[in-house]
């Protein structure tokens, strides 16, 4: 025990856990926000928005992202969850593709950009698909740091899995959610 408390003097499970459990609830609270705004917000009288396909496409990959992660982590095969990591990171990769493509097919949705300037002037807050953007934006930031934590999780597997491959399995998990929960907003509102 001694030994163990030199080799990681500043990460114990409790530790790694509870930054993680505050950390889904920061970005819970914050996404709760921008949901609460965003459900409240007005419509524009003869501007019709639509969720992007690219949105359900980039959801199934996140899906089997999270499905491939949880299966070699319920397995507890230690080549299984590395292979679970890899492909997680492969997956999460191409969501953010897919979501790059969602936001080009948003910007084409826009239409007349003079008319929604003054729209937004008149109104005074941001405009449907901004919140479309602000959405999407901060959940492919958050899972960019899900991804950076995956990776340095897999570049150091020998040494770091089994005090940080747990925090990183829920946390992707908790990305996988926070998304679906999103689309339904989204398709809820629009």
């Amino acid at each position: 025990m001694q030994q163990e408390a030199k080799k990681y003097p500043h990460t114990s499970p409790f530790t790694l856990q509870m930054g993680m459990w505050l950390l889904m609830l920061t970005v819970s609270l914050l996404f709760g926000a921008f949901t609460y705004a965003f459900m409240w917000l007005p419509p524009i009288e003869g501007f019709a928005l639509r969720v992007p396909t690219p949105f359900y496409v980039s959801t199934l990959t996140l899906l089997a992202s999270s499905f491939l992660l949880h299966r070699g982590w319920f397995n507890n095969k230690d080549s299984e969850l590395k292979n679970g990591f890899y492909y997680s990171l492969i997956f999460g990769i191409v969501f953010l593709c897919i979501q790059g493509y969602a936001w080009y097919e948003l910007f084409l949705q826009q239409g007349s950009v003079e008319a929604l300037a003054e729209e937004e002037q008149r109104r005074g807050f941001l405009l449907p698909f901004q919140y479309l953007y602000l959405l999407s934006g901060m959940h492919a930031l958050h899972l960019i740091g899900g991804l950076g934590f995956l990776i340095y999780v897999y570049a150091k597997w020998e040494e770091k899995k089994e005090r940080y491959a747990e925090v990183a399995v829920y946390f992707w998990h908790f990305l996988g959610i926070l998304w679906i929960f999103l689309l339904g907003v989204l398709l809820l509102k629009l």
